[in-house]
């Protein structure tokens, strides 16, 4: 292992692409597949795409090189043989995609589990089998809630926007997500309109609506749509970007009032009511 005189003072020990740390130390082509979705014939053709050679050091990289591998990242699906990707002819849009990250997660939450059906003493039993990750059932009733929540937030960014935000991400497609104390983001003010996240969230950039009250960030898959409760709470929306259809809410905190359990981000929002 190299010592840090030989690394140099402007070395990243850890670089943060899409919701995975990756170890500055170890060559970028074996860095990358500490992302999910990502595995070494993968990200290979990533260091290719972005004009990266795949032997450099993580840490070595500079902000730019940083920025074409997520480039290359975003937009793998679109450059690459489908053959070569992890979701082929996707059965909801029957086009090719590659999935990472917080992606990966959210399609096996989405996605059913193990259906079974079968026939006993003449009942149809539907038998749903999940992991034992934070599954829960979301009703029609709170899913109009989160819809009505999300079109009533209409406050400003607030000028405090920067740091963490303690989240809970719910599913409103399959109706089994239910995540908590998610990091989703984490913003850095760029001043120029737009913010950088270092959060979960596949997006990591955001940037503000022309009236000031929303955040957003879009990839080739999906939308993701930030809303203002008060100086310190928002409720996110993320929707598929060619069917439009909801995928996911999330109601966040500022970290310096983070939360472990769901039914407290539940009471913030509904105080705004």
């Amino acid at each position: 292992m190299p010592d840090e005189a030989e690394l140099g003072d402007d070395f990243s020990y850890i670089l943060r692409m899409a919701d995975s740390d990756i170890d500055g130390l170890r060559p970028i082509s074996i860095g990358l597949t500490s992302i999910k979705g990502i595995g070494m014939r993968t990200s290979e053709q990533i260091c290719r795409l972005a004009g990266i050679n795949g032997k450099t050091l993580g840490g070595h990289l500079s902000d730019d090189e940083q920025d074409r591998l997520r480039t290359a990242v975003d937009d793998y699906a679109t450059a690459v043989p489908w053959w070569m990707v992890n979701r082929q002819r996707d059965l909801e849009t029957n086009e090719d995609a590659h999935i990472v990250a917080l992606e990966v997660k959210m399609t096996q939450f989405f996605g059913p589990r193990i259906w079974s059906i079968f026939f006993l003493m003449g009942t149809l039993i539907v038998s749903v089998s999940a992991s034992a990750l934070n599954l829960s059932y979301v009703s029609p009733t709170e899913k109009s809630s989160l819809e009505a929540d999300y079109s009533a937030a209409s406050m400003e960014i607030p000028a405090q926007l920067e740091g963490t935000w303690t989240c809970e991400l719910i599913g409103v497609r399959s109706g089994l997500l239910r995540e908590t104390g998610i990091v989703l983001y984490d913003f850095k003010n760029n001043s120029n309109g737009t913010y950088k996240n270092e959060g979960a969230s596949p997006h990591t950039q955001f940037k503000s609506s022309s009236n000031k009250k929303e955040l957003l960030a879009e990839n080739s898959k999906i939308k993701e749509t930030l809303r203002f409760l008060s100086a310190d709470s928002l409720i996110g929306q993320i929707e598929d970007q060619k069917s439009h259809k909801k995928l996911a809410y999330s109601r966040c905190l500022k970290s310096s009032k983070s939360l472990t359990k769901s039914s407290a981000l539940k009471e913030t929002v509904a105080s705004h009511d």
